[in-house]
């Protein structure tokens, strides 16, 4: 099967979208530099995941690579984003970046069955941080999460 480039100019995320996504990941990049937890653990694998599965589809599409890469290599580099807490709020920005692409190329794949799992474990740790630290959310910031999250992963889709 031959795939072919995506060339459509607009990703799914507008850049206020990406600010959103990114507090949102950030805000659980900082719980876990003020608090000792279990879940720590569990949230690194998590955020890990989502990038790996969002790099599949740039790898296919090859034009991608290394827009998406250089994000993933500053994941890697400051994956233990403790000793470097400074840099967070790029690298949450970076992980939203990444997100957003990751969704978009699958969209070029005719969403695989593995988009599925990008899809449920990205849902699933922006409304666990929406629904724990974000208690306080209005529903206007409730649905401007929802929204984004719709135009990432479309519900109408596979």
């Amino acid at each position: 099967m031959v795939y072919r480039s995506i060339n459509v100019p607009t990703l799914p995320l507008v850049r206020d979208d990406l600010t959103i996504l990114a507090q949102i990941i950030q805000a659980r990049f900082d719980y876990y530099c003020k608090h000792a937890s279990p879940f720590e653990r569990d949230f690194v694998a998590k955020i890990s995941t989502i990038v790996g599965l969002g790099f599949i589809p740039a790898l296919v599409d090859g034009e991608a690579v290394a827009t998406y890469q250089s994000q993933l290599n500053k994941f890697i580099q400051y994956r233990n984003f403790k000793e470097r807490q400074g840099i967070i709020p790029a690298l949450s920005l970076g992980i939203a970046e990444m997100v957003s692409l990751g969704a978009f190329l699958f969209r070029g794949l005719n969403y695989p069955t593995y988009y599925q799992y990008f899809a449920l474990s990205t849902r699933e740790l922006v409304n666990s941080t929406v629904s724990g630290l974000y208690a306080n959310f209005g529903d206007a910031e409730k649905l401007k999460v929802e929204r984004v999250l719709d135009t990432l992963f479309p519900k109408h889709q596979k």
